[in-house]
């Protein structure tokens, strides 16, 4: 069995109320309907021929089956306390049916409803979520990948901090001249965008056009190339729509004459 039990809240008391009104007030989810005009129910119908019979006490195949199902969903209540509402949603690992079967069904319909946030980080000041769900295996998983992300990250700063040249590409492709800084400095800096941004360090690091790239930046920071929005311009004419056009420009072994002499005026400002 795989037990897996999530936590059905209320938001912050945001009204006029007192906290102490607000705890001992009554707040329920309720039924709604779907944009098509039925009872929402948050099964498919296979799951609600599988599971509602056994919620109804009736045969799938009754005639007056859906419409039990309908007025079953119409009065639905799930009511939660200012401690919130605990339900078993896991699924037996063989036969795949819930463990709970009414925790279960409550919580498919709770994950749909209008007034339900996902979790709590999507609840805003203004947002019509009055409650939220607290899934603590989705939150370690989420963490736990998270953390997979940042230990990747520091895998590939270790491998650049051996290359100093490296190092300053990178920090070019962050627009930081690497010039007035120390090894110190440079790392240090490298390490905090780490903690902003671990994938965009990652991404970078390993980026097969990082050499062109930086130099690409190099030579902006210099004046040698300008940038006009998005566009790459080499004085007045266009090189690139775009940095990544402008690799590809600077790849092309037919312009290998412009990267040579991009080359030799970036020299004239080292």
């Amino acid at each position: 069995m795989a037990s897996r039990k999530v936590t059905i809240r209320r938001r912050e008391n945001t009204t006029k109320l007192p906290d102490i009104v607000y705890a001992e007030s009554k707040r329920k989810i309720g039924s709604f309907f779907t944009q098509n005009g039925d009872v929402a129910t948050g099964l498919s119908l296979p799951e609600i021929k599988k599971f509602m019979p056994l919620v109804l006490g009736m045969s799938e195949t009754d005639v007056t089956f859906m419409r039990e199902v309908r007025e079953w969903y119409k009065n639905i209540s799930i009511n939660v306390p200012v401690e919130g509402v605990t339900l078993e949603v896991g699924l037996d690992e063989d036969t795949r049916d819930p463990l709970n079967l009414l925790d279960y069904i409550r919580y498919r319909f709770a994950i749909i409803a209008p007034d339900v946030a996902s979790e709590e980080g999507g609840i805003t000041s203004n947002s019509q979520f009055r409650f939220y769900i607290h899934d603590a295996k989705k939150e370690q998983d989420k963490n736990f990948q998270d953390l997979s992300v940042r230990k990747n990250a520091m895998k590939e700063f270790i491998k650049v901090s051996a290359d100093a040249r490296k190092v300053d590409m990178l920090l070019r492709l962050y627009g930081k001249s690497p010039k007035n800084m120390d090894t110190q400095q440079k790392e240090l800096y490298l390490e905090e965008q780490i903690k902003i941004d671990p994938q965009l360090f990652t991404t970078r690091a390993t980026d097969k056009e990082l050499e062109l790239k930086a130099f690409i930046e190099q030579c902006l920071s210099a004046q040698v190339l300008r940038r006009v929005g998005n566009a790459v311009l080499d004085g007045d004419e266009k090189l690139a729509d775009t940095q990544e056009d402008a690799v590809v420009v600077l790849k092309d072994a037919k312009n290998s004459g412009i990267l040579t002499t991009l080359k030799a005026r970036l020299q004239q400002f080292e």
